[in-house]
């Protein structure tokens, strides 16, 4: 058993089909298939964008590419969760400058000076 369909075998059967069809049958077929067409084209328009993003998707690159970009997006956020958190800690660290300054202007409690 031959398991490839034979596509120019169909097409001839439904072509010679169409020539039982009586008028009336063929003209709502012609109705039904352009107001098919015709609400197709009309939702296409109306999710343009979507349709244009799916079209430019991540999911259609390469797995390569797909990879790449996993792994440059990991890094970015690893390396941005690490200047974060040194920035913050270099923010929030009390290294003594203000008793530096506090000793140079003069303006030192008198508990400092008892030690």
């Amino acid at each position: 058993m031959d398991d490839k369909l034979n596509t120019e075998l169909i097409r001839q059967i439904l072509n010679r089909s169409l020539d039982n069809f009586d008028h009336s049958t063929l003209a709502r077929l012609h109705e039904a298939h352009f107001k098919v067409m015709h609400r197709l084209q009309s939702r296409s328009k109306r999710f343009e964008l979507f349709a244009w993003t799916a079209d430019h998707a991540i999911l259609h690159l390469p797995a390569l590419r797909q990879r790449t970009l996993r792994w440059t997006g990991t890094i970015f956020l690893a390396a941005s969760l690490l200047i974060g958190i040194a920035y913050w800690q270099q923010a929030t660290d009390d290294d003594g400058n203000n008793e530096d300054i506090s000793i140079l202007t003069g303006d030192l409690p008198i508990q400092y000076y008892a030690d």
